[in-house]
């Protein structure tokens, strides 16, 4: 009996042993069991979780507005910059064109051209004696153009002019050397109408046509000439536009579409029409023998403004065509208006 209850005490102490095991050491599960799942209001989910987006559905970061202009141009001609605007509103800033040598030849203010959103321009005039040679514009940042400022190149190819003797009568030399009060007014008001800027002045909304039905041309942008005077005496100057010989008579129309800013009888020009097309762009129309137009007027692209004469300082029936950019002389057949307006 005693044997029997010692026997059973080793058995009871040999079960609490491994009791005691099996609570420090709980079995591993097996390979194939799962896990209980966390219930879902428990779960954090982020917003990329949620909505996931595949590489090809991200959005791309925007693209920056390239300017478009000509990588070539020559003295005499318009240097149009465009570029699409990133965003509506007045566009700011001014863009700078620079000479090979760094020295700043002209600011130009951004303006608005086309419809909303349309694009940002900036018009220059480049003079028949710039110097070839690589030239730079500096675009600006800001609201409406590039979001920094930017730098673009150009080049500037030479460029060869005409050179002719204008032999003047008596009337025409005194004319052209004796001073004259409405001379220096006319010549004041002139200058004044060509060098503003207005930003609201945008009308052109295509390609200058030629104003008159020649294209007998009897002197060209930009000639070299040399007038001749009755007296004996000489003198120097540049021809600013184009001479198209044509009957009197012959009707004048509107390169393209503008206002008129000045219809006048000028002492030196005759009867002259100045019209603008944009921001400091105007195209002048001298020597005219009658005026069909008055200041304000808006004229459609063909519109007629006179009619060709010989009034003024000229030695014979002819239409003398001028462009003028920001007070510029410039090519009145220059690509800038070839075909305009043009990409981006």
């Amino acid at each position: 009996m005693r044997r029997f209850l010692s026997a059973l005490l080793s058995l009871a102490l040999l079960c609490a042993s491994a009791a005691q095991d099996a609570g420090a050491n709980p079995p591993a599960p097996a390979p194939d069991a799962v896990p209980p799942a966390i219930p879902q209001a428990a779960q954090p989910v982020s917003p990329q979780a949620a909505q996931p987006v595949s590489p090809q559905e991200a959005p791309a970061p925007a693209a920056i507005p390239l300017p478009a202009l000509p990588a070539e141009i020559r003295p005499g001609d318009v240097l149009l910059v465009r570029l699409p605007r990133p965003e509506s509103g007045t566009p700011a800033g001014e863009a700078v064109l620079k000479s090979p040598a760094g020295t700043v030849l002209q600011r130009a203010a951004g303006f608005r051209l086309g419809p909303e959103p349309g694009r940002t321009a900036f018009v220059f005039g480049l003079p028949t004696d710039a110097p070839a040679g690589i030239y730079t514009v500096e675009i600006p940042g800001g609201p409406g153009i590039l979001p920094a400022l930017s730098r673009h190149s150009v080049t500037v190819r030479p460029r060869d002019f005409l050179a002719e003797d204008i032999p003047l009568s008596t009337n025409l030399t005194t004319l052209r050397v004796e001073p004259s009060p409405r001379k220096d007014e006319e010549a004041r008001v002139y200058a004044d109408i060509l060098g503003r800027v207005d930003p609201d002045g945008i009308w052109l909304d295509g390609p200058f046509l030629r104003p008159v039905a020649s294209d007998r041309r009897t002197s060209r942008f930009g000639d070299r000439r040399r007038y001749l005077y009755a007296t004996g005496g000489t003198a120097s100057a540049v021809h600013a536009g184009i001479d198209f010989a044509a009957p009197t008579g012959t009707p004048v129309v509107a390169a393209g579409r503008g206002r008129v800013v000045l219809a006048a009888d000028r002492e030196v020009t005759g009867k002259t029409v100045v019209l603008e097309h944009l921001p400091g762009v105007y195209t002048v129309y001298m020597h005219l023998d009658s005026l069909s137009v008055a200041p304000g007027a808006v004229l459609e692209r063909g519109a007629r403004l006179g009619t060709v004469g010989s009034t003024g300082l000229a030695t014979g029936p002819h239409l003398h065509w001028e462009l003028r950019v920001r007070g510029v002389a410039c090519d009145p057949e220059t690509p800038a208006f070839a075909v305009f307006p043009a990409g981006p």
